[in-house]
């Protein structure tokens, strides 16, 4: 095996040009350098340098050395940093600002991989609207952001000095109980089919109840709203009873209730993203943002239903 700190030598001396400079660059004598020079090249077999009045030529073979050394050098320290930040993770605190159903069925996915590679992390997490989170972020009071938004109503999620990455497209589904009329529809369900029907939905002030009056408005559909409540798990658990159909992201289906669940004809989506502060590269966020992109990957075409 090459000795690295003779391949440091060789590397000063082609930057240095001559052996009295990369001495005083590594802070060694011109001849422990010139000495240890003459080793690397008894252990290769190679000349490696051509001596001369004016100082020393690498050759050919010492070139091609000291490239590989500036490689071997380079992965090094990439090596050592990435030991330095993994040591950091036993006594990182990892602050996540997400939205309810992040919280019940996209976070427990990335963070028990992550938690399992790393039982050192601390962890925080707190469930806010997306503008109030992002809030959090810029502050610095959050580390990450799990946010939300529809294409018919951006958020502003691009904003300076945060970094916005596409993790998901989470499609709206009809859910109802088996008992239900609904449950036999055929798939996809045109919404037209809402017309007259019984409908838990969501707050007025709610992103995916925007969506939906206005589509119904376009259609001239008429549901009849029997309930308002501000929880999926509340719409889900109401819809099993059998008294009405909800509306609402994939995501946000509660495990637990008896359910049918039924693609739409008309594609409406939630597009999910991760948000960090640019330019931070923290352990526990490079962390978090590797975890989530191998649980979720973001290569999935945003059209294309999961």
């Amino acid at each position: 095996m090459l000795d690295l700190p003779r391949l440091r030598m060789l590397i000063a001396l082609r930057e240095e040009g001559s052996i009295s400079a990369a001495a005083r660059s590594l802070r060694y004598t011109a001849a422990a350098v010139s000495q240890q020079i003459s080793k690397l090249e008894r252990e290769v077999g190679l000349a490696l340098v051509w001596r001369h009045p004016r100082g020393v030529t690498l050759t050919p073979s010492g070139d091609a050395l000291a490239d590989a050394g500036r490689d071997v050098m380079l992965r090094l320290a990439q090596a050592e940093s990435r030991a330095t930040r993994l040591a950091g993770m036993e006594t990182a605190r990892l602050r996540i600002a997400t939205f309810q159903s992040a919280s019940a069925s996209l976070l427990p996915k990335i963070l028990s991989p992550l938690c399992e590679r790393f039982p050192g992390l601390g962890l925080e997490f707190v469930q806010l609207p997306r503008d109030e989170a992002l809030q959090m972020l810029r502050r610095h009071d959050a580390d990450v952001a799990l946010v939300h938004e529809h294409p018919e109503l951006p958020g502003g999620i691009e904003q300076s000095g945060l970094v916005a990455e596409f993790l998901h497209a989470d499609f709206l589904r009809l859910v109802t109980a088996p008992s239900h009329a609904a449950a036999v529809w055929t798939e996809p369900v045109d919404l037209s089919r809402l017309d007259g029907e019984a409908l838990i939905v969501g707050r007025a002030e709610d992103d995916d109840r925007q969506v939906l009056d206005e589509l119904f408005a376009s259609m001239s559909v008429v549901p009849v709203h029997v309930a308002e409540v501000g929880e999926y798990f509340i719409a889900a658990a109401m819809a099993s009873s059998g008294i009405a159909i909800t509306l609402m992201p994939h995501m946000a289906i509660p495990a637990g209730y008896p359910l049918v669940t039924k693609a739409l004809a008309q594609t409406l989506e939630r597009r999910v993203f991760l948000v960090t502060r640019d330019g931070d590269d923290s352990a526990a966020v490079s962390a978090f943002r590797e975890m989530a992109f191998a649980v979720m990957p973001a290569a999935r075409a945003l059209t294309s239903e999961s």
